[in-house]
């Protein structure tokens, strides 16, 4: 599924797909954090938020084992940015490539 097609599930906006819903509407639903994954995610990148940090760690890849620090918009977006910012290559041993990702707060 694309990310035009993702559809709300609630609201006056029901059915109706993120990139027919008003501006003011999905900037209501991420502040009052109403939509998880994908749709926070285009809903974010639709209405150009800024992306917040995240520490990713990466262990068990070729040549690419560390803490990186990224900007992203969710944790998986996160893990996405950092493997092709820095060509982290998995492997495929028995245990694989492990990413996690955890979100910094502000100071």
């Amino acid at each position: 599924m694309k990310n035009e097609e993702i559809k709300l599930k609630f609201g006056k906006y029901r059915n109706k797909a993120l990139k027919d819903v008003p501006k003011d509407y999905l900037k209501w639903a991420i502040d009052n954090n109403v939509l998880k994954g994908r749709a926070m995610f285009y809903a974010k990148q639709k209405l150009n938020y800024p992306k917040d940090k995240y520490q990713v760690t990466v262990e068990d890849s070729i040549g690419g084992d560390g803490t990186y620090i990224v900007e992203a918009y969710n944790q998986t977006n996160a893990i996405h940015i950092c493997k092709h910012k820095n060509k982290i290559q998995n492997t495929q041993s028995f245990c694989g490539t492990t990413y996690s990702a955890r979100k910094l707060e502000d100071l």
